[in-house]
């Protein structure tokens, strides 16, 4: 009797493990993916991640880069202002970044992205609202202490409502939180929200297996735009999340907020930007 149950044991890892393979097999076919390598040990890979709007032509209303030098061991996420200027010196009018995918999608976005820092961008991941909410739940609730209320309707009805103090945010309230941004004012505050839960996510993954977070991100990976396979970013959920806390370095664009009579803009400061850029390059410098 032992010596069947073991058998059935067996056979059921051997079906489990080809169901896994053939599905890998399948996500790496040419699909507009391509492999996520790092070229020398000194060059991390950047990663885009776009966060957009719900109206009819949406736009760019979060925006970060990731740059990971897995040889070094070593992780940067770099958040940028949606409201960013980003016309030439010979333009009248500011240009905002965020409005970028309106014009031109993802490629038209990752252009003045890689204009802006001075960076080659190779890989993207875009997602709506609701997307980012899937994937969020389907690693359950955050733990999350809300700094205050927050709170705004609008012509549909109530868009955010959160009370202030400790609670488990679903994926629905995560994203109240992270688009909650003042009247009259920069977005600034909410970018340095969308770390805070970005940050409290990470924490809640590292309470897991690695291999646990390979499997949840491998099945759950469908973003609404992406040139990443399902492989792929299923190993870099892997690395990520089993990379310690001090290895992770996070920064805002620096720069000042311009208030105009059409609502204003960010203009950065290109030389502490470069700084940040560097340091992505050198991670010992990060770390003193």
């Amino acid at each position: 009797m032992l010596r069947w149950c073991l058998l059935l044991l067996v056979l059921a890892l051997v079906i489990i493990g080809v169901g896994w393979g053939w599905k890998a097999l399948l996500s790496d076919l040419p699909n507009g993916t391509k492999k996520v390598t790092q070229s020398t040990a000194d060059t991390p890979v950047y990663i885009l991640a776009v966060g957009l709007d719900e109206e009819a032509v949406p736009a760019a209303d979060g925006l970060a880069v990731l740059s990971v030098n897995r040889e070094q061991e070593h992780v940067t996420l770099i958040s940028l202002l949606p409201e960013t200027n980003v016309a030439g010196e010979h333009d009248e009018t500011p240009q905002l970044l965020g409005n970028a995918y309106q014009a031109g999608g993802i490629q038209a976005l990752k252009e003045k992205v890689e204009s802006t820092l001075h960076i080659f961008i190779p890989y993207y991941v875009v997602m709506r609202m609701p997307t980012a909410a899937q994937w969020l739940n389907s690693r359950g609730r955050i733990d999350f202490y809300v700094e205050r209320d927050l709170y705004r309707d609008d012509d549909t009805g109530v868009v955010v409502n959160l009370r202030q103090g400790f609670q488990e945010l679903s994926g629905e309230k995560s994203m109240e939180y992270v688009r909650y941004r003042e009247d009259g004012a920069s977005s600034l505050a909410r970018v340095q929200r969308q770390q805070r839960l970005i940050k409290a996510y990470l924490q809640k993954l590292r309470y897991h297996y690695a291999s646990v977070n390979y499997m949840y991100a491998y099945y759950y990976w469908n973003p609404d735009e992406t040139n990443i396979s399902a492989g792929d970013a299923a190993d870099m959920a892997r690395f990520l999340t089993d990379l310690p806390e001090k290895n992770w370095h996070y920064y805002i664009t620096p720069g000042q907020y311009i208030s105009t009579e059409g609502g204003g803009y960010w203009r950065i400061d290109p030389i502490a930007v470069q700084t940040i850029i560097g340091l992505t390059l050198r991670p010992d410098a990060a770390q003193n």
